[in-house]
């Protein structure tokens, strides 16, 4: 038998929050290559960004009335 898989980037940050306002935990994983990818109950979302990093601090946060805010903080980069 023989298995084959496309493995995907190792997440460099994460966030598990309730980013979109319905009372679950979301999950916000940004990879080294720059890829962004959102889960919540719905599914997933991937955004490219221009970032190559190493490292970096994802926070996120909802305010009523207002679209889900994701700030990624990379080390000579700032995302929002």
């Amino acid at each position: 038998m023989c298995l084959t898989a496309t493995a995907a980037a190792a997440p460099i940050a994460t966030l598990t929050k309730d980013i979109d306002g319905d009372g679950t935990d979301d999950k916000v994983e940004l990879d080294a290559t720059g890829e962004l990818r959102v889960t919540t109950k719905r599914g997933t979302s991937t955004v490219a960004l221009t970032l190559k990093a190493t490292n970096a601090k994802l926070s996120g946060a909802v305010a009523r009335g207002t679209p889900p805010t994701i700030i990624v903080n990379a080390a000579d980069a700032a995302i929002v």
